[in-house]
């Protein structure tokens, strides 16, 4: 992984990150994660991965992610994804 830029944003308590990875194949959001949680030496629960994106036929993809400085600040500025429950038959058919 080659880190490309680096940009501080300290009102919202983050890092703003753009980095490229090398690969045949588009790497998973949990892999990225576990390799930018070693190069940095930050826990994965304070990244956040923003964008995977890799050009046909090219072996390089470039990520856009944030690293927070604390969890509260990433609570206050990131939507819990929730997954939506099955849907419900309706009632009285």
């Amino acid at each position: 992984m080659d880190i490309k830029k680096q940009t501080p944003k300290l009102l919202l308590s983050r890092e703003e990150f753009i980095a490229t990875i090398e690969g045949k194949t588009t790497p998973s959001n949990v892999l990225v994660k576990e390799e930018i949680a070693k190069k940095l030496g930050k826990s994965s629960e304070l990244i956040v991965i923003k964008k995977i994106h890799q050009e046909y036929g090219k072996n390089e993809c470039e990520i856009f992610f944030y690293v927070y400085s604390n969890p509260e600040s990433l609570k206050q500025f990131e939507k819990v994804k929730v997954k939506k429950a099955a849907a419900q038959p309706a009632a009285g058919s």
